[in-house]
């Protein structure tokens, strides 16, 4: 039988921020990712971008390899406006690039991306909040949505919306939510690391 998981409330949001921003790894990633991107706001130089890229793929471990390909593909595609107007079909422009003559997806990278230049605007995916977002519906059919929607941007953020909505956290933000369904995400796989 599965764990029963906590009913998210405001109170609980809060506690995971707290622990998060308390975690020696966790909030020292996230202030050096803040730092970079505020010093470097801007998406047209390929140089500032690949900074940026290398920092989040590397401190986020979106597992993506052609960092400098990615980085000449962001620099191309134009994305100022549109992540500043939090237009969600960006996530997709930047997760699909071209490398050596086959097509890469890489979603969560992109997510996370655009939520680090526009957090009010962009929630995060990956493979935690996908536990996450799952377990939960699972358990409390939060939302009515197939586990492979979650890959899909616009589906992925109504689920989000339907997450919040459900459970009353009209007050959370992206980054308060990410924070609690990472940890919760990561909780959930625990169990199984161990029986392994």
């Amino acid at each position: 039988m599965e764990k029963k998981l906590p009913i998210p409330t405001i109170e609980l949001i809060h506690s995971a921020v707290s622990s998060f921003k308390s975690d020696p790894n966790a909030g020292l990633t996230d202030r050096a990712i803040q730092l970079l991107v505020t010093q470097f706001p801007s998406n047209t130089s390929v140089d500032a971008i690949l900074l940026k890229v290398t920092a989040i793929n590397s401190l986020y471990s979106t597992n993506m390899y052609a960092v400098v390909a990615m980085a000449e593909h962001i620099a191309g595609l134009g994305i100022d406006t549109d992540l500043r107007v939090g237009s969600h079909d960006v996530v997709e422009r930047i997760a699909t690039v071209w490398i050596g003559g086959k097509k890469r997806r890489n979603y969560s990278f992109a997510s996370k991306y655009c939520s680090w230049h526009n957090p009010d605007l962009f929630p995060i995916f990956d493979s935690q909040v996908d536990n996450s977002l799952w377990a939960y519906r699972k358990q409390d059919q939060f939302s009515e949505f197939r586990r492979s929607d979650l890959q899909i941007y616009a589906k992925f953020t109504r689920v989000i919306a339907d997450f919040k909505e459900f459970y009353g956290l009209g007050s959370v933000n992206y980054k308060q939510l990410d924070n609690f369904l990472w940890q919760s995400g990561r909780q959930l796989m625990e169990p199984r690391l161990r029986s392994q």
